[in-house]
């Protein structure tokens, strides 16, 4: 039930958020056992074999997204506090180790990635650098009253109201502060980390599902008079709203600025006949996975037509260093007018247009529902 409101952040799908997601819940799995067993008396000790888990699970959200990882900075702080306190020294170190030890599982593949490609200044560079420089640029120009307009307003922030309501259930139901102030802290943490660029993208709601869930649990304990078709009723509504995650009827009914997107790369891919021609694509990487093609510069993913050249330097030269080279037999732009400007530059909106006229035929021009895209193929000499 707390995964149908992913329709609610859909955002054409395969993004960082979407992978955190199921780490974040593998987690508050955990914690959830353990604020059980704290709420009982007995034994307070936390099982460091949990908190390894929990390690790996914020290792591998952190080199997905940095600032994915803020979700298990509150648990972490108030699970030491609480150990602490009640003088569990031992199970504390323990459970320090055993964290050390998660996060370090999902860090070695990693590694070992970009020191056998030789690549490990550039992991760093795109996963880190870029991730808070991009979160800089987003805020140039935008104010915090104007984002928090945006943010609530914003059809995603139903899913904010839930996870809120998921708060109220934990503070009523659980006795231990401890437990209350930890969950509502997650959120919050979540919430700031996820709004540091002042962006209200419906993508970065989906990091807050999982805080759904005792809300979830709440209703469903009330709603036992239909017992027998709750089953039928969520296996429903996950089959429509998260394994198609309403993609199809976005789609057809044409709901945002990517069902075009898809619609014109869709018509580019029969163009391309050889799936293994070099392609260049400027504006929105997506073009790559609907057209069957692979990149073939280092800085791919991140979206030429945002990008400025005094924060992505390296970026900004390399797509533009590729464009002139004449080694791509397809160059693939998403710009960002129905002039054909891309760079944000006149100088080099000027150079790329002109080399694309000597050097390149437009194959397909895509100009629908506020997208312009075009297909450019080389010229045979």
């Amino acid at each position: 039930m707390a995964l149908a409101t992913n329709f609610l952040s859909w955002n054409t799908g395969n993004l960082g958020e979407t992978f955190a997601m199921a780490f974040q819940v593998i987690s508050l799995y955990y914690m959830a056992k353990y604020c059980v067993c704290i709420e009982k008396p007995g034994d307070t000790d936390h099982k460091p074999g949990w908190m390894f888990i929990h390690g790996m699970c914020s290792g591998i959200a952190l080199f997905i997204q940095a600032n994915f990882i803020c979700m298990w900075i509150p648990f972490g702080i108030g699970l030491a506090v609480y150990l602490l306190g009640h003088k569990k020294i031992r199970n504390f170190t323990h459970n320090l180790l055993a964290l050390l030890a998660g996060v370090i599982v999902a860090i070695i593949p990693v590694f070992l990635y970009g020191l056998i490609h030789k690549c490990l200044e550039d992991m760093w560079y795109v996963m880190f650098e870029i991730n808070f420089l991009y979160s800089h640029d987003g805020r140039i120009g935008k104010s915090l009253l104007g984002y928090l307009k945006d943010f609530v307003f914003c059809p995603s922030f139903l899913i904010v109201v839930i996870a809120i309501s998921g708060c109220v259930v934990v503070w009523k139901s659980c006795k231990k502060s401890v437990v209350k102030w930890t969950f509502l802290t997650m959120l919050i943490c979540s919430i700031i980390c996820m709004s540091v660029s002042l962006n209200a993208n419906p993508i970065y709601y989906s990091l807050y599902i999982p805080f759904t869930i005792p809300f979830f649990i709440w209703l469903a304990q009330r709603l036992h008079i239909f017992e027998k078709y709750m089953l039928p009723a969520v296996l429903g509504i996950l089959m429509v709203s998260v394994l198609f995650n309403m993609q199809l009827a976005k789609k057809i009914l044409r709901i945002g600025t990517s069902s075009y997107v898809y619609e014109g790369a869709g018509k580019m891919e029969k163009l391309i006949v050889n799936k293994g021609d070099k392609v260049l694509v400027l504006g929105n990487s997506c073009y790559y996975n609907i057209t069957g093609t692979l990149p073939h510069i280092r800085y791919f993913t991140i979206f030429g037509s945002g990008l400025r050249y005094e924060t992505f330097p390296y970026c900004v030269d390399e797509q533009f260093e590729s464009l002139l080279s004449g080694e791509n037999d397809y160059i693939i732009i998403q710009y960002n007018d129905s002039y054909g400007n891309f760079w944000m530059d006149v100088g080099r909106d000027e150079q790329m247009k002109e080399y694309l006229s000597k050097k390149y035929e437009c194959a397909y021009d895509y100009q629908e529902g506020g997208i312009h895209s075009a297909l450019w193929k080389r010229n045979v000499e």
